[in-house]
């Protein structure tokens, strides 16, 4: 994540992204999945020993309900380029199942 975070602006010219909008969309949800996998990858070292292993109550930097409405909040946000907005509607994250929203009439988001 570090190499790719290094090399955003690099990724970002190959990929021909000039809006600065949508630039900005895609910095922010790097940094968001970024921060989330440094968060994991900092517990991992922790389980290498099965009694520390045991023990081990580490904190999440944030709850999964927090990420997700992190996530949706960014991937809402118009960019004003009609094209990567309608995209980016798609891809919104769920808590819970497509069957739990259609039970719940969608009141579970």
């Amino acid at each position: 994540m570090s190499a790719y975070q290094s090399d955003q602006q690099a990724v970002l010219q190959a990929a021909q992204v000039s809006d600065s909008n949508t630039q900005t969309k895609i910095t922010l949800l790097a940094n968001l999945v970024a921060g989330t996998v440094n968060a994991i990858t900092a517990a991992i070292p922790s389980c290498n020993d099965a009694a520390s292993g045991r023990n081990l109550k580490a904190q999440l930097p944030y709850s999964i309900s927090t990420f997700v409405a992190h996530y949706n909040s960014i991937l809402a946000a118009p960019t004003g380029n009609p094209g990567v907005d309608a995209a980016t509607r798609k891809l919104k994250l769920h808590q819970h199942s497509k069957l739990v929203r259609t039970v719940t009439f969608g009141r579970l988001q």
